[in-house]
């Protein structure tokens, strides 16, 4: 898990890849790319701060077997079960050899990751539904000590909550 087989379109998806900020945002067109980002982004996170507790987040439970993981074999297949695992029981993510979990959670279920002490994550669609209750819940656990802390979220430009332009 020392390296990324894959790499980023140049332009916005690279800038968003690499962007530092505490809240980064990508927001764009159906197929241009925006969940590869996102992951991309995760697993550089990952890779650049070992053992760091991440989450994920989607619209619906349902939304990582439809987007998440398809979207994760298209760019790592051959890293499965050797640098990544999904634990559906879990609902998690690990990357073993950097003591990383992602924790999977949806903002249909207000209670995914309470408690829990993040260093970082991503929140994909963040447009569809009304998310700003799960986002708030997840700012507060940026807790994890001794990591860079940072929320990112990937959504089409559609999005009709003004909290979302508030901050992006």
């Amino acid at each position: 898990c020392g390296h990324m087989p894959f790499a980023t379109m140049p332009g916005a998806q690279r800038d968003f890849v690499l962007c530092e900020a505490a809240y980064a945002g990508l927001f764009a067109g159906r197929g241009s790319g925006k969940s590869i980002a996102g992951l991309v982004k995760l697993i550089r996170y990952a890779q650049m701060n070992p053992g760091a507790l991440l989450f994920a987040t989607q619209p619906t439970t349902d939304g990582f077997e439809q987007n998440i993981l398809p979207a994760l074999r298209k760019i790592w297949r051959e890293g499965e079960g050797t640098d990544w695992a999904f634990k559906e029981k879990k609902g998690q993510i690990v990357f073993e050899s950097l003591k990383v979990t992602v924790l999977l959670l949806s903002a249909e279920s207000t209670m995914g990751g309470i408690g829990a002490s993040f260093a970082a994550g991503w929140m994909d669609e963040i447009g569809i539904g009304n998310q700003r209750n799960l986002f708030l819940d997840l700012q507060l656990a940026m807790r994890q000590d001794e990591y860079p802390h940072q929320i990112w979220v990937t959504s089409t430009p559609k999005v009709t909550f003004p909290w979302i332009r508030q901050i992006w």
